[in-house]
């Protein structure tokens, strides 16, 4: 059974994209300058091309400042509550449990709608740490 493909979509997210690619760039570019046909792409390709030009859409709006800040906030925000955890932990911990959280491969393909969800996400279980770690009781 083939996944029903919509290429309005294909076609709006491209318009909006930065630097007017032609869709043949576009495709060439995610199926490993295999086709450059839409109807020739398997449906795995497909779906992580629309995926990532939504992502790409998505922050078009924001400057490149905005997107960063996004980024760094996620990573103090779990340092933080790794460090509340008593855990050990570097640079790439942090972005593989964001990468994890976003169900990403990569940290830089998380958009801005799911990096403020991961940082409220982690500000909340740092509420929830420090919160637990006042009620234990001491000797």
């Amino acid at each position: 059974m083939t996944a029903t493909r919509n290429y309005r979509k294909f076609y709006a997210l491209l318009k909006q994209l930065p630097g007017n690619p032609e869709k043949e760039e576009v495709v060439l570019q995610f199926t490993n300058h295999r086709t450059e046909h839409l109807s020739a792409m398997s449906n795995v390709e497909w779906a992580v091309m629309i995926a990532r030009l939504g992502g790409v859409v998505e922050t078009k709006g924001f400057d490149g400042n905005s997107y960063d800040i996004w980024r760094k906030r996620v990573i103090k925000s779990i340092g933080a509550w790794l460090e509340l955890c008593c855990t050990t932990h570097n640079i790439d911990t942090i972005k593989a449990i964001a990468c994890r959280a976003a169900q990403k491969s990569w940290f830089n393909d998380i958009t801005i709608s799911e990096l403020r969800a991961i940082y409220a996400e982690f500000n909340n279980k740092q509420k929830i740490a420090k919160n637990t770690k006042s009620l234990q009781i001491t000797n």
